[in-house]
């Protein structure tokens, strides 16, 4: 009998833990929704920021993947820095851009919804 109300605890908090966490990938999404998010447009704002010179990488920020490229956002040593790893094609570059705020929060907003998902 205490062996099935366990089990039954248990079931009951991992459905809890499952709700909580598409609760929050929902908020998140709407956050990027208002803020009109998309991969697109978090990769122009990396083509249109000054290329700086290549610096060893720290934590990875965020994944960018459209059909065409795949982008990985990285800190750096240099809190003034991003390093940008790009495979396009067959092409492979990778180059430092200048450290913004607004664009570090909208990677990471996005990177969480797609750790949610």
């Amino acid at each position: 009998m205490q062996h099935r109300q366990q089990a039954d605890e248990r079931e009951r908090l991992l459905a809890a833990a499952q709700q909580a966490k598409a609760a929050a990938a929902d908020e998140i999404r709407r956050q990027i929704e208002e803020a009109a998010i998309t991969v697109e447009g978090l990769i122009e704002l990396i083509d249109i920021a000054d290329r700086l010179p290549v610096l060893p990488i720290k934590a990875k920020l965020a994944e960018l993947d459209t059909a065409e490229r795949n982008l990985r956002v990285f800190e750096t040593e240099d809190p003034a820095v991003l390093m940008v790893l790009e495979k396009a094609g067959t092409g492979r570059s990778e180059y430092g851009i200048e450290r913004d705020a607004g664009l570090v929060a909208d990677l990471r907003l996005y990177a969480r919804v797609l750790e949610l998902s």
